[in-house]
């Protein structure tokens, strides 16, 4: 018969609602702890595109685009790709210079409207806010092309984006 006292090791040393031991449990601890830290960073600082710099996309052959390419690429398309903080976003740019588009991310999802423009270094420049989050966001990417894919150079990282006509 286990006394009051086994009954109060046993409860606190266990956790009978997952039935792992003592011992597992800490395993199990570690191994989360372990992931915490590199989890978090790739979650802040965005899925740059294979850490590759930009010196290393143009030895590989990729070139700039112009003013008229970059606009040729995203009016009447869905261009989507990582964003800075983690999670994904898919936008559309109007021959207009008005674009929208959805965010998802580890927080949900949530919709944006803003505007767009090329500037005189053919840079693509937007100014992004949405009314379902406090989330705005301005600035420029210098684009690039590499056969059929595209990279955008913002604030000095690389990221992939993907083109799909609408």
């Amino acid at each position: 018969m286990k006394t009051a006292a086994m009954l109060e090791h046993t409860c606190l040393n266990s956790s009978p609602r997952l039935g792992f031991s003592e011992s597992r449990r800490f395993r199990l601890e570690r191994q989360m702890k372990a992931w915490i830290a590199p989890l978090a960073v790739f979650l802040v600082t965005g899925c740059a595109v294979e850490q590759m710099r930009i010196e290393e996309l143009t030895a590989k052959g990729a070139k700039p685009l112009t003013a008229s390419e970059v606009r040729a690429v995203i009016v009447g398309s869905e261009v989507s790709g990582d964003g800075k903080l983690g999670g994904t976003l898919y936008e559309v740019a109007g021959a207009d210079g008005s674009l929208g588009g959805t965010g998802v991310g580890t927080q949900g999802s949530f919709t944006y409207f803003g505007t767009w423009s090329i500037n005189n270094n053919g840079d693509y420049c937007f100014s992004r806010e949405s009314r379902d989050w406090p989330w705005s966001m301005k600035g420029c990417e210098r684009w690039f092309g590499l056969g059929s894919d595209y990279f955008a150079v913002r604030d000095g990282v690389l990221y992939k984006r993907g083109v799909k006509r609408l």
